[in-house]
C-alpha cells in the first residue's frame, strides 16, 4: 500500500475557475469511480455536494461563499484521494493507493498542475505587496515619531509601544489585504462580481498609497543607499 500525505503553503494567488476544476476532475476519473465534494463556508458552516455540477452551481454569495473545497475520490474500497484547497493559501492531500507507483506520480502531477494553472499572481507580486505593507507601517510609525514627546509622557517604554503598534498594524493590514486579495478564490457564482469589484477598489487604493508614499519614502531610501555605499567603500 502506498500512502502519501502532504500539506503545502504557497506564496502565489490562485483563482480556481469552473473550467480548471472540471478539467482536473475529468483527468482523474480514470483512477477513481466515486467522487464527491465538501466545503467550508466563510460563516464556518459545512456543505456537502454530491457532484461537481452541484458544486459549480452553488451561489457562492456573501458570508456563505466558499472558504475551502475538498475533493474526495475513491475506487471501490481500495484507492482514495482527498484534496483540500483553502483560501488561506494552503492545500493538502491524502493519497492512498495499492502498489501503483505510476498512478501516484500522475495524480501528484495533476494536483500540481491544478495549482500552477490557477496562478494569477506569483511570489514576486506577493513580495511587492509585502514591501507595500512595510512602507505603510513605516509611514505610520514615523507619523507617531513626530508626536513622540506626547507618547513618551504617557508611556514609560516608548520603544515597546512602537513594537506593539508595528505588530498590530502588520496583522491588520494582512487582514485587509486578504479581504481585497484572497490567497485563493473559487471563481463562480456571485463571487465573480465580488472579486471584480474588489480588484477595482484594490487598484485604486494601491495607486493612491503609491502616489502618497513615494515622495515620503524616496528621501529615506536614498539616505539608506548612501549610508550603505559609505559602509562598503
Amino acid at each position: 500500500m502506498i500512502k502519501n500525505i502532504s500539506k503545502f503553503h504557497f506564496s502565489s494567488i490562485l483563482e480556481i475557475t469552473p473550467d480548471k476544476l472540471s478539467n482536473f476532475v475529468d483527468r482523474l476519473k480514470k483512477y477513481f469511480n466515486s467522487i464527491n465534494f465538501s466545503s467550508k463556508l466563510i460563516n464556518h458552516q459545512s456543505v456537502e455536494f454530491a457532484s461537481l455540477k452541484e458544486l459549480l452551481n452553488y451561489n457562492n454569495f456573501s458570508n456563505e461563499r466558499l472558504k475551502s473545497v475538498t475533493i474526495n475520490m475513491r475506487k471501490d474500497y481500495d484507492d482514495s484521494l482527498s484534496l483540500s484547497i483553502n483560501n488561506d493559501g494552503t492545500y493538502s492531500y491524502f493519497l492512498e493507493l495499492f502498489e501503483n507507483l505510476e498512478s501516484e506520480k500522475v495524480i501528484i502531477q495533476e494536483i500540481e498542475y491544478l495549482r500552477r494553472s490557477s496562478i494569477v499572481a506569483n511570489s514576486f507580486v506577493c513580495f511587492l505587496l509585502y514591501l507595500l505593507r512595510c512602507a505603510i507601517i513605516f509611514f505610520i510609525l514615523n507619523v507617531l515619531e513626530y508626536n513622540s514627546n506626547t507618547l513618551k509622557a504617557i508611556f514609560s517604554n516608548y520603544i515597546l509601544v512602537e513594537i506593539i503598534i508595528a505588530v498590530l498594524l502588520h496583522y491588520l493590514i494582512i487582514k485587509i489585504q486578504r479581504y481585497f486579495i484572497p490567497n485563493v478564490v473559487f471563481l463562480w457564482g456571485d463571487e465573480i462580481g465580488r472579486i471584480k469589484r474588489m480588484k477595482m477598489i484594490r487598484n485604486v487604493i494601491i495607486t493612491i498609497i503609491g502616489v502618497f508614499l513615494t515622495p515620503f519614502l524616496t528621501p529615506f531610501v536614498i539616505e539608506k543607499i548612501k549610508l550603505f555605499l559609505t559602509m562598503i567603500s
